[in-house]
């Protein structure tokens, strides 16, 4: 499988298709997804699922070359533009596990507590 090239270059990004662009070619890699609480995963293997985190995260996969090669002008500055793409567009990523609940650890909202108990103990302030 041939590894795609993406080109960064500083004066491109304050173009508003350049996150568009680059969060489509890390799809186009079939190896990011987006889990059930939102998050950005990376595929390391079969069934194998890293969670990038940080942009630093970012920085290693993309430096590593396995998934996507990233050319142009690279420093620090453009790893972090690219995270803050990511990160931004992260709902354009596909689900990883689409059968899962959104969120699942979130705490029931207001509907869902006994109406005595919705103020607390010592009641409406």
């Amino acid at each position: 499988m041939k590894i795609q090239t993406y080109a960064f270059y500083h004066r491109e990004a304050a173009d508003r298709l350049a996150p568009k662009k680059f969060v489509d070619a890390l799809i186009a890699t079939g190896r990011f997804w987006r889990d059930e609480k939102g998050l950005i995963n990376f595929k390391v293997g079969s069934g194998d699922y890293v969670r990038v985190s940080s942009g630093f995260n970012l920085q290693q996969i993309l430096e590593d070359g396995e998934a996507l090669i990233v050319t142009g002008d690279l420093g620090a500055s453009c790893f972090s533009t690219l995270w803050l793409w990511a990160s931004s567009r992260k709902h354009s990523f596909p689900r990883l596990n689409p059968e899962r609940p959104y969120n699942p650890d979130a705490p029931p909202g207001v509907a869902h507590v006994p109406e005595g108990d919705r103020y607390g103990k010592g009641g409406p302030r």
